[in-house]
């Protein structure tokens, strides 16, 4: 409703209780507070002076006008707090980043890169004791690079230490390469295992304000890191 449709209708004398009470949901229904201070001045320009405005119809649209004001004043204040709490956690974000510079660290997967005929190390996560490991290495295309057999190792982290060498001895060609671990007890019940990456952090990247972490050639962030620890 306009303002001026709600002067008109106040402003007619045979105004009912009916119409009344339509304004006063109109009112209500305003959500913007000039606009309902506007219409609320509006209304007491137009009122009949022989027959005024009922004083506590009048005290409960302040209040209205009031409880308006405050959830106004509610909104914008979550607002800012809302751009506050992601600016400090960008900022915490990178902080955290920096301080990873230099550490080894280990992310989840289970690839492998080759450099200059060098084979940056994963490692894989045993949940048991294992009497035999068996390592798994596929190059891009999925065809069986490298089978490595270990055996006895406990349970926990375990470095994959692969000489960059397929089954006959030669140098891989440099590439991301991938792993599978099969472990067994000494029952020969499989243990579940767990593989990562495994390398240094080189260097930080940010991509839209977001920290990225430098291992080799590959980016990662800051939510795929599971360990760190400084260089030996």
């Amino acid at each position: 409703m306009t303002t001026e449709a709600i002067s008109s209708a106040l402003a007619n004398p045979t105004s009912t209780g009916t119409s009344s009470q339509s304004e006063k949901s109109s009112l209500a229904a305003v959500a913007d507070k000039e606009t309902f201070l506007t219409l609320l001045i509006t209304q007491l320009q137009y009122q009949d002076p022989m027959s005024p405005q009922d004083p506590e119809e009048f005290v409960a649209q302040l209040a209205q006008f009031s409880s308006l004001e405050q959830l106004t004043n509610l909104n914008d204040g979550l607002t800012s707090l809302k751009e506050l709490q992601t600016s400090a956690k960008g900022n915490l974000e990178n902080v955290q980043a920096l301080s990873l510079l230099g550490k080894t660290v280990q992310v989840e997967g289970n690839s492998l890169s080759v450099q200059e005929g060098q084979s940056r190390a994963g490692s894989f996560n045993l949940a048991a004791d294992a009497q035999k490991v068996q390592v798994t290495i596929y190059d891009a295309s999925g065809n069986v690079v490298r089978n490595l057999s270990l055996e006895s190792l406990t349970s926990g982290n375990h470095a994959l230490n692969w000489d960059g060498k397929n089954n006959n001895g030669e140098t891989v060609s440099d590439g991301t390469y991938t792993f599978a671990i099969t472990a067994q007890d000494a029952e020969g019940q499989t243990v579940p295992s767990s593989c990562y990456y495994t390398g240094k952090i080189e260097g930080i990247e940010w991509e839209n304000n977001t920290a990225k972490l430098r291992i080799g050639e590959r980016l990662f962030s800051l939510t795929d890191i599971v360990s760190a620890t400084d260089p030996s």
